[in-house]
């Protein structure tokens, strides 16, 4: 399956991946306190650490952490997701925020699939939602 297909499943599948995560928690409806997103870090940082099963359920948990952590960024901090296109990138035809902050605000893409890899390899310092809540581009 190309990059293409991947990201628009992923995209329409977002809401399904929320609701999901509503079960994780125990939760009617999703709000993004700082609360919440440290409780999802914490969450999947355990599963991703400690991978049981199939690669499959792996991947999907990672799905599941890219759309909320990405949502939960978005919520606070506006943008939109894209495919990144840029084959130098690392994060090459995954899904990527731009557009976020104040208008006249520069930015770089924010990637939560780099996120990941931060905290498979115990290199994500400090906590999620001061990054998401407390980000400022520079």
């Amino acid at each position: 399956m190309n990059n293409k297909v991947k990201y628009n499943q992923f995209i329409g599948n977002i809401s399904n991946q929320l609701h999901s995560i509503c079960n994780i928690l125990n939760v009617n409806e999703l709000v993004f306190d700082a609360t919440e997103i440290d409780s999802i870090r914490n969450y999947f940082e355990n599963i991703f650490n400690n991978p049981i099963g199939k690669t499959e359920e792996l991947t999907e948990y990672k799905n599941l952490f890219c759309t909320y952590s990405g949502s939960a960024f978005i919520h606070h901090n506006g943008g939109n997701w894209e495919l990144s296109k840029l084959k130098k990138d690392p994060s090459y035809g995954t899904p990527i925020i731009t557009n976020y902050g104040s208008p006249g605000s520069t930015w770089v893409r924010i990637s939560p699939r780099d996120w990941i890899w931060r905290l498979e390899k115990n290199k994500f310092r400090g906590k999620l939602s001061e990054f998401i809540i407390g980000f400022s581009p520079r």
